[in-house]
Order: C-alpha cells, then structure tokens, then sequence
C-alpha cells in the first residue's frame, strides 16, 4: 500500500485506483494547431476566452487562424490590449474582430487581459513569455479569486470564469496543472465513485499523474481526448444525424 503524507482528503486506497486509471488511458495523437500559439501570448489569451464552452476545432482554432491572418503583429499582450483600445472596449473588439457577439464572454477577456497585463511586472522574466511562465507557475490553482482584489480591474468575478478557466489559462502559460472541466470531474467520478468538487480535482490530479508516470497536463490531454470522444459520441446518438451536438470543450496545450 503507498504511504503519503500530503493529501489527507483522500485514502491510498483512492490515490492507488486513479493512479490504475491514469496509466490504462490510451495515449492519444498529438494535436495539430496548438504549436501555432507557442510565442503568442496575445493568442493564448484569446484561445483560453474563446474556448470556455465552444467547440474547439470547428470554432477557436478558425477563429484564431483569421484573426492572426489579419493581425500578424499583434502578439503580446500590451499589442492585444492596443487594439481592443483602439476599437472601443472588448465587446466591439469580439464583434469585428472575432465575430463572436458575446458580452459576456468579452468581458471575461477584458477582466483576463487586465489583470494579466498588472500581475506580470511582479515576475521579472527575461521577456514576457517567460514572465507569463514565471506567473503561471508561482501562482495557486484558487488564484483566480485574485482578479477580484487587483487594482483597477474589478470587483466582480466574471460571469463563466472560475477554476477551471484560471487553470486553463496557467497551462497555456507553462504550468503543470490540469484543468479542472466536466471531463476531468466525470473521470475521477467514474474512477472513484464518487462525486469531487473541481478544486480537489485539481488536487488529485497533481498527486496522481506524477505517481502514474505522467506529467499533469499529459493526464489531463489523455482525459479529455478519451473524455470528449465518449460525449460527442452520446451527443450523436441522442441528437440524431444531422442535429448538431453539444460542446465538447477546448483541446488541452500538451507541450
């Protein structure tokens, strides 16, 4: 039996059948598209906004391709900042540039944008990637709740943001985490009969993969690759041939 001294929510009984799991998931192909993002921080961000509950390759990865199609220069985040500027806010920024008219979801990427664009000058990289990375992997998976205390951002958390956005958002930028959607959580479900909240999701994750053999984020590709494929498939079936299905959920950045 494995004794660990870390994670007292959670029995070695419980640790030992995730692992099990983690290490029986086929390993899937790797994704196509996601390099084109690797030294944008600007798209990065807009990946991680667009992708909250849309389909991800039938509308991020064509959305991204067109806007950086159109906006080749823009590629830090101050040059995404200028442009929303430039075009009066976030929400007319989503409708001519992205074609997505969703106030809400513009004002997550405003309230995302902004608080990036202040929390980054305290992690001193040699250039804005590495200082995302730096923010990226000094910071909690409960950190989002952050966004309500800085300056000059807000004080509301953004309608459609939690845990799971925030986490999503520290993986693109470097961090070895998972992110905690409906996939990760029915798995562990599934594994453990058991319900568990997205935060020990998180938790688990992070103990488990590394005991399996795995890096978190390459646990959390695997889930959601064997995860998303079971959900279109019962989305297909209950819709009937030519309905469209439900949303699977944004791909994973697995390098």
């Amino acid at each position: 039996m494995m004794q660990h001294t870390y994670h007292k929510k959670f029995t070695d009984s419980e640790i030992a059948t995730i692992v099990s799991a983690l290490r029986g998931l086929p390993t899937p192909p790797r994704q196509s598209g996601v390099n084109v993002l690797a030294d944008n921080a600007a798209l990065k961000v807009l990946d991680c906004v667009l992708s909250l509950n849309r389909r991800y390759d039938e509308f991020v990865v064509p959305t991204l391709q067109d806007f950086k199609k159109r906006n080749p220069t823009v590629i830090s985040l101050s040059d995404l900042d200028n442009l929303k500027n430039s075009l009066g806010g976030a929400y007319d920024f989503f409708c001519r540039e992205l074609g997505y008219y969703d106030y809400d979801r513009a004002q997550v990427f405003d309230l995302v944008l902004t608080y990036l664009i202040k929390a980054i000058p305290q992690f001193t990289g040699c250039n804005e990637l590495e200082s995302l990375r730096l923010w990226a992997t000094g910071t909690k998976p409960t950190g989002y709740e952050q966004m309500l205390y800085v300056e000059g951002v807000g004080p509301c958390r953004p309608k459609g943001f939690a845990i799971a956005g925030w986490q999503y958002l520290r993986m693109w930028f470097g961090a070895d985490t998972c992110k905690p959607d409906r996939h990760i959580v029915q798995f562990l479900k599934d594994t453990l009969r058991r319900n568990v909240n997205p935060a020990n999701a998180v938790e688990l994750m992070e103990i488990t993969a590394p005991l399996a053999g795995l890096a978190v984020r390459e646990a959390d590709h695997r889930i959601w690759s064997n995860y998303s494929k079971k959900s279109k498939t019962r989305a297909a079936k209950h819709c009937g041939p030519g309905r469209r299905t439900s949303q699977a959920g944004p791909a994973r950045p697995t390098t």
